[in-house]
């Protein structure tokens, strides 16, 4: 395993966090088109994207048909899935692979643990969800 302090945001956490969360670190690799999170679904993991590009689908449902709509592109550095992962609530949108992706992956267990002991990253996560709730 390549080391984590290379990782997007896992890099930049103290050697204590780093090392308390390592057990809880999955690597994920996602070829071209794979759906990585579906709408509807519940998301157990909070991923970090260490390379590639991942699209963002919302799928609305009328009487008449389906309707798709891109709402983001996300590319290395960025993540997704924190709110289902902390809330155990459905995604509420499809991500989805462009070309070849690599995540690290973080559980409800060590992202809760991390958040407890890195005020840095809870402080992060805390505005970057307020911005994605009022955006």
């Amino acid at each position: 395993m390549e080391s984590i302090h290379s990782y997007p945001i896992i890099g930049e956490l103290s050697a204590e966090a780093q090392n308390s969360i390592q057990p809880f670190l999955t690597i994920n690799k996602y070829a071209a088109n794979d759906i990585v999170l579906q709408q509807g679904q519940v998301g157990a993991d909070f991923h970090i994207i260490v390379s590639g590009t991942l699209d963002v689908f919302v799928e609305k449902k009328t009487q008449e048909r389906i309707s798709k709509a891109q709402v983001a592109t996300l590319t290395a550095g960025q993540f997704f899935g924190e709110m289902s992962c902390l809330a155990g609530h459905v995604v509420s949108a499809t991500v989805q692979a462009r070309k070849a992706v690599k995540t690290v992956s973080l559980s409800k267990e060590g992202m809760l643990q991390l958040m407890d002991e890195s005020a840095p990253f809870r402080k992060f996560m805390v505005t970057e969800m307020i911005h994605r709730i009022a955006s």
